[in-house]
């Protein structure tokens, strides 16, 4: 499964290419029409709007205890041909130092995959240059996007964390919506 991931995920990173990151817009639809966060599906919607649209914390938990924490601003639709429904692009990055983190580091995504005819709500970063790994994909724990204490959308799940080195460790993830306008924007 995590191999299948790996290799939508390749693909979507060769796709999009290193560096492709603008100054916020609002997408199709209003401000106020957000968030538009789906469950699991792996068909289509026919919903305009960019799921998941907005500014995501990552916390990823590895089994040591180790904690490694960062910020997702996701902003561009992803066509279902490239093996995604309902899931979106944008950039993440590592914030090793609190909230000090510049958006310039990996490409991110959220949204469903089929495996094996079941659908899964994902989420994935990956490397974009030189070498384009996939540094990480988890999946959502019941494909249902819940909400936090504070009523914030949220995704909990497992998956894999993937060193540039070869080899990857199981951790724990959790993604928290904190805006539903995006930091940066993703070019078309």
């Amino acid at each position: 499964m995590m191999k299948k991931l790996m290799l939508l995920g390749t693909a979507l990173v060769l796709s999009v290419g290193q560096g492709a990151i603008s100054a916020p817009t609002t997408p199709a639809g209003t401000l106020r029409s957000y968030p538009y966060n789906p469950n699991k599906n792996a068909t289509e919607a026919t919903d305009p709007r960019t799921p998941y649209y907005g500014e995501w914390k990552w916390t990823i938990t590895f089994r040591n205890g180790t904690v490694a924490s960062g910020r997702m601003s996701i902003s561009k639709r992803v066509t279902p041909k490239q093996g995604y429904a309902n899931a979106s692009i944008g950039a993440a990055v590592w914030c090793p130092a609190g909230d000090a983190c510049p958006f310039e580091s990996d490409t991110a995504l959220i949204g469903s995959t089929s495996n094996n005819g079941a659908a899964e709500l994902i989420v994935e970063m990956d490397d974009p240059a030189p070498d384009r790994f996939i540094r990480f994909v988890g999946v959502d724990l019941d494909g249902v996007v819940g909400k936090d204490k504070a009523g914030r959308p949220t995704l909990q799940g497992s998956g894999n964390w993937n060193y540039d080195s070869a080899h990857d460790v199981f951790v724990d993830f959790t993604l928290t919506q904190t805006s539903t306008v995006p930091p940066v924007k993703a070019r078309p």
